[in-house]
């Protein structure tokens, strides 16, 4: 079957009729069919990296928590099309593919980090594991999907780049491509392709995400790299839409709509609580003239929650896709922490409270513990990370984001050997490192934060002069 290829001519798009490259184009009607190859081996290649993954007890590296360099040469023999340019010293973000397989095994919650005797995590499987095994190709490829769409923070698969593609952005990209035929190749020999190459090339390791997904197919552009350019960057040559692009990546286009599905764009825009695909509101009284709005027209219907894959089932043949991963819906946990408070190696408090406590009660108790004076501002970052904009609580001042007294800690879903960060003082920065070291089945509401064990004198948080 024929295709097409974008030329140039007065810097506009010209149509070249060419043998097109890969894939069958689909007609007007047609359903898709997902095996474990085709049309991409995506669902092959996980299956391998997570049956390899759960058979090995593997101890992460102590610095960033990746797979060791002989497990990722190992795992990588098992693709489809191994990466060819990697060594025994390449670590993992010279391995797009299993960079994508480790973060979707953890979004999932098909493997959890579990602290290890060595003092380094290790993955455990879930009993979700044996369900994702269960399903079929296509069902397991939309769980993956939804994975990646919703669940994952698109900054983790960067690597070499310091921010994710917007939503608006994948939305731009998506609609210029979605202006060409069907079996279209795309190179910089036009205005049009020069600046698409240029802009997907800021989305470093995302672009492959989509291609691994089978929605477009690239060539890398084998010549030597800009300075400034990361070694793990492969700058395109061409890019095609795949029949896969018209058809399930415009549905979700149209009906998944990133800025409202993906958890951590919510969370970065103040809903850290939200479902995927619930309406956002900018600001409290754009939710209120709405909410009149809305009384207004009796017609109007409330928000239901939806699966994911919901919008997608008419794509494919009647039965084919009535399974997935569920949602795991957060719950309240019951229970008791022992929290290690530590300021420096030989500066630290051991804190026990309830689950019932805010972490505006965590932020007064490490006042106490360190006699501080609560006088400046402050936040949690969830994610351990100073400044990260993922899962963050602000001081009760600042309301324009999520503030510490709505954050309950039996709702953050809080594991033991957990870490996350306290900064006090956007001034000073006094940052305290909060690591959960239990979790203890009892109930202790009625009773206040305990100190049970110090180290350390605690600093002067004012110094004289």
């Amino acid at each position: 079957m024929g295709g097409s290829v974008i030329s140039s001519e007065m810097g506009r798009p010209v149509i070249m009729t060419l043998t097109k490259q890969g894939g069958v184009l689909m007609n007007a009607g047609q359903k898709l069919i997902i095996t474990e190859t085709e049309p991409t081996p995506i669902v092959k290649d996980f299956t391998a990296f997570a049956a390899y993954v759960e058979k090995k007890e593997i101890l992460l590296t102590k610095a960033r928590g990746w797979l060791p360099r002989q497990d990722l040469l190992a795992i990588n023999a098992l693709m489809t099309e191994p990466e060819q340019e990697v060594t025994v010293y390449s670590d993992q973000n010279a391995y797009p593919l299993l960079a994508l397989f480790y973060n979707l095994a953890l979004v999932a919650d098909l493997f959890r980090m579990e602290p290890h005797s060595s003092g380094k995590q290790t993955l455990l499987p879930t009993e979700r594991l044996s369900v994702f095994y269960s399903l079929n190709p296509t069902e397991k490829y939309i769980s993956l999907l939804e994975a990646l769409w919703v669940d994952t923070d698109w900054s983790d698969l960067m690597i070499d780049y310091d921010r994710a593609p917007s939503a608006d952005e994948v939305r731009a990209v998506f609609e210029l491509l979605a202006e060409l035929p069907p079996g279209s190749v795309v190179d910089d020999s036009s205005d049009f392709g020069k600046q698409l190459i240029l802009r997907l090339r800021r989305w470093g390791h995302i672009v492959y995400c989509f291609q691994y997904f089978g929605f477009w197919a690239m060539t890398r552009n084998e010549a030597p790299l800009l300075s400034y350019v990361s070694k793990f960057a492969y700058p395109i040559k061409t890019l095609a839409p795949t029949p896969l692009f018209y058809s399930l990546c415009m549905e979700l286009y149209r009906s998944r709509d990133l800025e409202l599905w993906n958890l951590h764009l919510r969370q970065e825009a103040g809903d850290w609580a939200g479902f995927p695909g619930e309406p956002l509101w900018e600001d409290e009284d754009a939710g209120e003239d709405a909410d009149e709005a809305q009384g207004e027209d009796e017609g109007e219907e409330e928000w239901e929650m939806e699966n994911f894959a919901d919008s997608l089932i008419h794509l494919f043949p009647a039965g084919e896709l009535t399974r997935w991963l569920p949602r795991q819906i957060i719950e309240f946990v019951d229970c008791t922490y022992v929290l290690k408070v530590t300021l420096r190696r030989n500066c630290w408090r051991r804190i026990r409270l309830s689950s019932h406590c805010t972490l505006y009660d965590l932020h007064q108790a490490i006042q106490d513990a360190f006699d501080f004076g609560d006088d400046h501002l402050y936040a949690f970052f969830m994610d351990g990370k100073k400044w990260s904009t993922k899962f963050v609580f602000y001081s009760p001042d600042d309301t324009d984001r999520p503030t510490v007294t709505e954050a309950y800690l039996g709702e953050l879903e809080l594991s033991v050997g957990q870490k996350f960060l306290y900064l006090f003082d956007f001034g000073d920065e006094w940052a305290f490192t909060v690591t959960v070291e239990d979790i203890q089945a009892v109930d202790t509401r009625e009773e206040q934060p305990q100190v049970i064990e110090s180290r350390g004198q605690a600093p002067e948080q004012y110094k004289d002069d």
